[in-house]
This record gives C-alpha cells, structure tokens and sequence, in this order.
C-alpha cells in the first residue's frame, strides 16, 4: 500500500499527498519569500457550502495556518462574509472585523461626504477618454445610482466606457446619456440597499449596559468609575434552641459517692 514521510507527517493515500504538498509549498512560499500578510479577496467564497452547513471547517484550517505562519490572513468581501461571526469561540477571538462603511449622504448639512466627491474625480479621471463637461459637478447622481459604494460606482463607469467605445458613429465620449443608460435599474439599487443595510446592522454594538444586564450583573463595570464594595452581612449568632418539654427535667448524671460532712 501507499506510504509516505513528508516532513515528518506520516501519509498513506495519494489525495493526502497533495494536500500536505499543497501546504508545505504554501509555507515554503511565506517563509523564504518573506511575506507579511495573506489577503484573500471575495472570501465569501468560502461560505458557499451546502444549505444548513456552517464553514467551520474552512474557517479552522485558516485559523491552523495563521498559528503556523505566525502572520495575518485578512478576507476581503462583502457582507455576507459575516457567517464569520457565525463560528466557534476560539475563531472568533483570534479575529477582528474591519468594517470599511460605504460613503454617506448627509441630507441634515445639504450634500456627499467630500471623500465621495474625491473617489469620483478620481476613477473620471483615470478614463482615458473625452467626456461631457461639468459630470464631476453631478456627485449627488452619481452617489445616488452606486449607494455611495465604490465598487458599484467602478463597476457602472466600466459599462459606460464600453458603451462608449462601441458606438458605431466614432465619436467615443463619456456622455450624460451614456452614464444614464448604464446606471443600475432601479429595482437592483434597492435590492442592494436592503443587502447593505441588513450587513451594517449585523455590525451595530450593543451598550455596555445591555451586555452588563444579559451578563446578570446589576451593575455597569467602568474603568472610571470604582467598583462597588460588596459588604458581607455578619451573621448573628442564633440562639440555642431548648429540646424536650418545658418543665421537664433533662436527662443527666447525678454525682455519685460524694461524702458530706
């Protein structure tokens, strides 16, 4: 039968033999290439198994490589890579969600949060095509059609330049007729708004007042505030309790051979 020592792991099947080659090559790669974190993008991939299944198994294996690598794994996706939280104890304290908030519009001051109006200006001007005058003077349209995430924004230019560039008069440009015609439908910008604000409301924390209460303490814990004292109420002495009748002698032992004088 087949039998293998690979690195000290004893094997005895071909499919093992690949996995561990797998591994050590991996390991081989980190080590004498130096490399200080593994990113792994739309992670969410991980997550597709079977209805009813958990990822645990998935999420073990990266949790064995990143103690054996000693460096970082970090997953990029989307929402739905929250089933994370959805893990055992020891992953989930040996990780750390970064939440990376798509841009927002602030009705109450009139206007997009400016990093928007920078991200817009930037990815309209990497095109390297003619286009219409005055677009980056529109934000709030193009915030309103991508929900303020990039990825959607990126996404919705790419169309455009196609569309552009396929035109059958020649006159390739970026134009508000494009840019409309391209836009996500409307009925899929609200699917993807419902999506995104069910994973933001996944993130949201509870108060440390709710937590103290689900714990049963009936106090909140604070690093400014002292603890409360806890004074153990002294235990009175109970009185002995008298056995037998009232007015009925107890049994005792009457001195014997006393001489009196």
């Amino acid at each position: 039968r087949f039998e293998m020592d690979l690195d000290g792991r004893k094997l005895e099947s071909t499919k093992g033999l690949v996995r561990e080659e797998l591994r050590r090559s991996l390991e081989s790669l980190v080590r004498n290439r130096q490399v200080p974190v593994i990113m792994i993008d739309e992670a969410s991939a991980l997550l597709r198994l079977k209805r009813g299944s958990l990822p645990c198994l998935q999420f073990e294996i990266l949790k064995s490589l990143a103690v054996e690598l000693k460096i970082p794994i970090v997953l990029v996706g989307a929402y739905d890579l929250l089933g994370i939280v959805e893990g055992t104890g020891q992953l989930l304290r040996r990780s750390q969600i970064i939440h990376l908030q798509r841009y927002r519009s602030h009705p109450s001051i009139g206007g997009v949060d400016h990093s928007f109006k920078e991200a817009l200006s930037a990815l309209l001007d990497a095109i390297d095509l003619p286009k219409e005058p005055g677009l980056n003077d529109h934000f709030d349209f193009f915030h309103f059609k991508s929900l303020g995430c990039v990825g959607v924004l990126k996404d919705w230019l790419d169309r455009a330049i196609v569309m552009a560039l396929s035109k059958p008069d020649g006159v390739h440009c970026i134009s508000r007729v494009i840019l409309e015609a391209t836009a996500l439908p409307n009925g899929q910008i609200r699917r993807l708004d419902a999506e995104a604000t069910a994973g933001e409301l996944k993130l949201l924390e509870i108060e440390d007042t709710q937590l103290a209460k689900e714990l049963g303490l009936d106090y909140t814990p604070s690093l400014y505030l002292p603890a409360p004292e806890i004074e153990a109420a002294e235990a009175e002495p109970q009185a002995k309790k008298r056995s037998g009748r009232v007015g009925l002698r107890g049994p005792s032992r009457d001195p014997v051979g006393v001489t009196h004088v």
